[in-house]
């Protein structure tokens, strides 16, 4: 049977021979993986990602690129002379555009629209500085004053 002294001697042994093995103090061999668990680890997080990864498509192979590509827009399409002001989409996916002479164009994808409050009413003065899309469906026009386009198509006009 071995003293409690001699069992302390021989553990310290091991530490030392370890620490001079690996290069490192001996209090922190205990922290260093074993190179078959990060062998191990590593095969299992490959295999994992794998077998998690499916294969995404940008596009279907049978239409053609031409489909998606529009380059400009003309006066035909209902484009204006000018520049751009301002810009914003809304949730219903239409594109609000503020010309430079303070025109508001809705575009639906194919052409532009120019867009003109109901009756009496008029958007805020120009110039026209901002538009907002907001979570609910409504535009939201800046200018001289406020107004807001809701989804269910109401104006409103705030001074």
């Amino acid at each position: 049977m071995i003293s409690g002294r001699a069992e302390l001697r021989l553990i310290e042994r091991e530490w030392t021979s370890l620490e001079q093995y690996l290069g490192v103090p001996a209090n922190r061999a205990a922290l260093w993986p074993k190179s078959w668990q990060v062998i191990r680890l590593w095969l299992r997080t490959t295999l994992l990602f794998l077998l998690g990864a499916t294969p995404v498509f940008a596009q279907q192979y049978s239409l053609e690129v031409s489909q998606y590509r529009h380059t400009s827009w003309t006066a035909q399409d209902g484009f204006f002379n000018g520049g751009i002001a301002s810009i914003a989409q809304t949730s219903d996916g239409y594109l609000w555009v503020v010309s430079d002479g303070g025109s508001l164009l809705r575009f639906d994808g194919f052409r532009f629209v120019e867009w003109k409050p109901p009756g009496n009413e008029s958007l805020p003065g120009n110039p026209i500085l901002n538009l907002l899309g907001a979570r609910d469906g409504s535009l939201w026009i800046a200018g001289v004053g406020l107004a807001e386009i809701k989804a269910n198509g109401e104006f409103r006009r705030y001074h």
